[in-house]
């Protein structure tokens, strides 16, 4: 068996990992999938393999489907930066709205982060729990509901408030999603 990689270069390393993996004899304690157990279709033995060895076997192991998810993986990294530096555009006009001193544009530029601090176990524990992308995909939607209302925020600490939320909400985008990411890549591509 060989893996062929981009590039035309086999690395050793992945090649005898990979022949070891195919020298041991994996017997499943799971039917076949195409055993009556499952439904209709013939009875075909399936060996089962480990995810990362599935995705070496698959030739280059990167395809299509990685690459679009890189690219919407990174529009949510986006709007996490864009929610976290926005309030460098924010303060200038927040300060003649809300009549700001110093400490408070220093508290308002903290909020989102503080939420972030707060939040951030919470997050990976949902995640771990419920699935990643529920939890960002939840995330994102509260994060959108909250700053829709932040926009219409006529006080200070009612500003303060929503950007603590939205640092709370977005924290998935930050941590989350490279856990996420990296679930659907074989090892080469992580390092």
């Amino acid at each position: 068996m060989y893996v062929h990689l981009r590039g035309g270069r086999v690395r050793n390393h992945l090649l005898k990992a990979t022949h070891s993996i195919l020298d041991q004899d994996l017997k499943p304690n799971f039917p076949a999938i195409g055993s009556p157990v499952y439904g209709k279709g013939a009875a075909i033995d399936h060996k089962l393999v480990p995810f990362e060895d599935a995705i070496a076997l698959t030739g280059h192991g990167h395809g299509k489907f990685h690459h679009l998810l890189l690219v919407g993986c990174g529009l949510c990294f986006a709007t996490f930066l864009f929610q976290s530096l926005n309030s460098a555009y924010l303060l200038p006009a927040a300060a003649c709205d809300f009549q700001m001193t110093v400490q408070d544009k220093g508290l308002l530029s903290s909020m989102f982060y503080v939420g972030m601090i707060c939040s951030s176990h919470m997050w990976g524990y949902l995640a771990d729990t419920y699935g990643r992308k529920k939890v960002l995909v939840c995330g994102m939607l509260m994060d959108s509901i909250c700053s829709f209302f932040g926009s219409f925020s006529h006080a200070l600490w009612l500003y303060l408030i929503v950007r603590f939320f939205n640092g709370a909400l977005i924290c998935p985008n930050s941590n989350v999603l490279f856990a996420y990411l990296g679930e659907f890549h074989s090892f080469f591509y992580k390092n």
